[in-house]
C-alpha cells in the first residue's frame, strides 16, 4: 500500500494517545496502519532491572500477525490463513461486517472480543515510543491463565491496561548474549492490572526506533 487514507493521514491512530472509537475506522485503515508504522520498523529498547542487570529487546511486526492481534482469526473459518486474513481487509475485500458475519460463535462473542482488540491495536505505536516493560511469568496471575508470551510492553489508555505481549520466535536465533529479537504474540485489554502484578518490571533506559528499509 502507497498511500495511507485521510483518515489515517489526519492521525486517528497515531499521536492521539487514546483508542479511536470502532465507527472511527474501516478494517483497511487499520491495515495501512499496521503496515505503515508498526510493519517498516524496527523496535528496540535497552532495559535494565531493579538489580542492576541488563537485557536489549528488539519487536519486530509482520503481516502475518495482524489477523491473530485483532482477533479477526477466531471470528473467520479456519480455511483462510494470517496472510489471506490481512490482505483481504487491505485490499477493501473485508470490513467489519464481513467479518461480523463470518464469526460462528455464540452471540458473536469472537467479534466482540475482536472489536476491543482492534480498537487498541490502533494504540501500539504511541505505546512502543515510550513503554512500560515486564518480564511475564504466567504463573504469578491469578487467576491462573493459559497466555504465553517472555515480555509484556505495557501501557494504560483510556483507563484500560493494554498490554502486547511479545516472545521469541520459533526460529530463534541468538543475536547476542544480551540481545534477543521478538515477535508479536497476543494482545490483552485488560479492565484490571491482573497480568502486571507480582510481575519483574524493567526500566527502559533507551528506546531506538529503526526503518527495516
Amino acid at each position: 500500500m502507497n498511500l495511507l487514507s485521510d483518515l489515517v493521514s489526519s492521525k486517528i491512530f497515531v499521536g492521539q494517545k487514546r483508542a479511536p472509537t470502532f465507527d472511527q475506522f474501516c478494517l483497511s485503515d487499520l491495515a495501512a496502519y499496521y503496515e505503515t508504522y508498526l510493519c517498516s520498523r524496527n523496535f528496540t529498547y535497552l532495559c535494565r532491572d531493579e538489580i542492576g542487570d541488563s537485557c536489549v529487546l528488539t519487536i519486530s511486526f509482520h503481516k502475518g500477525n495482524f489477523a491473530h492481534l485483532t482477533g479477526i482469526d477466531k471470528c473467520v473459518p479456519r480455511k483462510y490463513g494470517a496472510l489471506d486474513i490481512f490482505e483481504n481487509i487491505e485490499i477493501g475485500k473485508w470490513d467489519k461486517k464481513e467479518i461480523k458475519k463470518m464469526d460462528a460463535s455464540k452471540k458473536n462473542m469472537h467479534f466482540k472480543n475482536a472489536k476491543k482488540r482492534m480498537r487498541y491495536l490502533a494504540t501500539i505505536y504511541d505505546i512502543l515510543q515510550d513503554p512500560k516493560v515486564i518480564r511475564f511469568n504466567p504463573d504469578l496471575v491469578v487467576p491462573s491463565t493459559y497466555v504465553k508470551s517472555k515480555y509484556m510492553i505495557t501501557e494504560t489508555i483510556n483507563s484500560t491496561y493494554v498490554h502486547l505481549g511479545v516472545d521469541v520466535p520459533r526460529e530463534h536465533y541468538e543475536i547476542s548474549e544480551d540481545m534477543e529479537l521478538l515477535f508479536p504474540r497476543t494482545l490483552l485489554i485488560e479492565e484490571k492490572e491482573k497480568f502486571m502484578q507480582g510481575q519483574k518490571r524493567y526500566e527502559v533506559e533507551k528506546v531506538i526506533i529503526e526503518s527495516k528499509g
